[in-house]
């Protein structure tokens, strides 16, 4: 048997599988792959870290390390501080105390539940007017519950979600797996089981009080343990980072916009650090289940030119590895690498202008120079102002670009306070829509990092439109990695975003794939070296706000404008 073969079997990565084996062991004559995860271990690691003690302590990363800093050193959140958002660890800490705080009896709870749409308002019209059905996409889902998180923290209470209101997780892969209807499913809890329990007990006794309507902050701010909360026309509450003072003004822009820093305004800034913390911390860490499928695509994706590099292979695996390399293998099966056309040959000719990103960012001092301990996995994480990139826990080819190839999106995000602003990076979905680029529009922006990191070819490659991996076999320069199934669900043009893994077509198991597939191509964007994207999108916001958790602040995010 191949060794890709071995490593699919000894992993439990079959087609129809979909939770790791409980006992992960690996035959003994067969090397680990270092592209894969034991996930049952990882899990059970990352669930232990997150236990109070027997007398109710927190655990021992929530105080000040003598390491680099007096951070406390949250084990989801790598790099160095200053190759974070400004009191990325602290705000973790604090946001992780405040959800799973040392006991739930008298503790204020927030009740609010995962909100499906349409909001009322601008962005119920403008969906109304694309033809759309005002069904809300994955990532504004996620904007609207950092919303509801902001305002638990400005009101001290711990956010509580309805169990089983995760409509997503409503498929047969999250039923196998016990979590159905449950954002558990995909990520680790977003508040404790003793809260939840305080939460359905006061609503099943008919104590749980309503938020909604004008007496609305009165109500947060009472003595009421448990206030429900549903209405999501107040989806851009940032005001819980004011708790943090205004870190968002320690630390310069690393969005750069047609070869410029984006200096957006003060209230730009604020929410793009809320909605980062806020990302960092309900999706700080994958479920068995999503880490699962996050191994299986890197497998299928790239595990074959795994194996050439950790021994020798059969003539038959040659073979394959030799057709993957010629691009002649199937979409989506391996790498393309195809003759560029007259188009892209133009782009390589093109003498660019060195960003601001190359003259104010990577060529400047930046990092202190701390190696800081990577908690979750083997190897240390760090940046150093070679501009090398960031450690990840497992094999994948550096340097590496994020490209991800917003299609879906109908609807852009344009209000706020960045309305009509070329990032649409403020809020929420006042109602214009995204013009479509195509890859070359984005790869433009990738040919350009070229000129500061020759070495970098590689790029992963998300997006929810077939087109765009038949664009791939026009760069031949570059090997693209994508997931088997990241075009598998409409065309572009089709309206709704399956980009943004609305999940709603063909069966429920294909649905729950799609979704834990979206998160996956997620979670492995954000651990690239470098980014490339369009910032009107709910999507990309996402993967530039858990890059600049991550220890990838200085990579920067090279933005194409709307």
């Amino acid at each position: 048997m191949s060794l890709y073969r071995s490593w699919e079997k000894a992993y439990g990565l079959e087609a129809n599988s979909v939770s790791p084996p409980e006992k992960f062991q690996l035959p003994a004559n067969l090397p680990p792959a270092p592209h894969l995860q034991d996930c049952s271990a990882r899990t059970a690691f990352r669930l232990s870290v997150e236990q109070r003690g027997p007398d109710r302590s927190a655990p021992d990363w929530t105080r000040p390390s003598n390491c680099c800093s007096c951070n406390p050193q949250p084990p989801w959140v790598r790099g160095d501080d200053l190759a974070n958002l400004a009191l990325t660890r602290v705000a973790q800490r604090d946001i992780w105390e405040s959800q799973f705080p040392a006991t739930c009896k008298g503790r204020r709870i927030l009740l609010a539940e995962w909100v499906e749409g349409p909001i009322e308002g601008p962005t119920q019209a403008a969906a109304t007017a694309s033809g759309d059905s005002g069904s809300l996409g994955m990532g504004t889902q996620i904007h609207i519950m950092s919303a509801f998180l902001s305002i638990a923290v400005r009101h001290n209470r711990t956010l509580v979600v309805v169990p089983g209101s995760y409509s997503r997780a409503n498929n047969s892969a999250c039923q196998a797996t016990g979590k159905m209807g449950s954002w558990e499913c995909y990520f680790f809890p977003i508040s404790s089981q003793e809260c939840v329990d305080e939460a359905v007990a006061a609503v099943a006794a008919n104590q749980a009080t309503s938020a909604n309507g004008p007496d609305m902050e009165a109500r947060l701010a009472s003595p009421d343990l448990v206030v429900r909360f549903a209405d999501a026309r107040h989806f851009e509450d940032i005001d819980g980072a004011k708790r943090w003072g205004t870190p968002w003004r320690d630390r310069p822009s690393t969005v750069e916009l047609q070869g410029v820093l984006d200096e957006a305004d003060e209230r730009t800034m604020q929410h793009r650090w809320w909605h980062a913390q806020s990302a960092r911390f309900l999706l700080r860490w994958p479920s068995a289940h999503l880490c699962h499928v996050i191994n299986r695509i890197r497998h299928v994706s790239y595990g074959l030119r795994v194996a050439v590099h950790v021994s020798d292979i059969s003539t038959q695996e040659s073979g394959i590895i030799q057709s993957l390399e010629k691009g002649t293998s199937k979409s989506g099966q391996g790498i393309p690498n195809f003759n560029m056309t007259e188009e892209a040959v133009f782009l390589r000719g093109i003498k660019f202008t060195p960003p601001n990103l190359e003259t104010d960012v990577w060529t400047g001092e930046g990092f202190a120079g701390c190696l800081v301990r990577d908690t979750d996995g083997e190897k240390p994480a760090t940046v150093d102002k070679t501009y090398k990139g960031v450690g990840g826990e497992v094999f994948v080819f550096r340097p590496i670009v994020s490209v991800h190839v917003a299609h879906g999106d109908a609807v852009m995000g344009g209000g706020g306070s960045e309305g009509g602003g070329s990032l649409g990076g403020g809020g929420g979905f006042q109602g214009s829509r995204v013009k479509l680029r195509s890859l070359g529009a984005y790869m433009y922006f990738a040919y350009q990092l070229q000129l500061h990191v020759p070495t970098i070819n590689h790029a992963w490659l998300s997006t929810d439109a077939q087109s765009t991996l038949e664009e791939t076999k026009q760069l031949r320069d570059w090997s693209f990695l994508y997931s088997e199934h990241s075009s598998q669900q409409q065309p572009a043009e089709a309206g709704v975003a399956a980009e943004n893994g609305d999940g709603k077509s063909g069966d429920q198991q294909a649905s729950g794939q799609m979704v834990a597939v979206k998160f996956a191509n997620l979670l492995i964007a954000a651990e690239c070296d470098h980014f490339v994207g369009m910032l009107s999108s709910n999507w990309n916001r996402l993967i530039d706000g858990l890059r600049s958790t991550n220890g990838r602040l200085f990579s920067g995010y090279m933005a194409l404008s709307v």
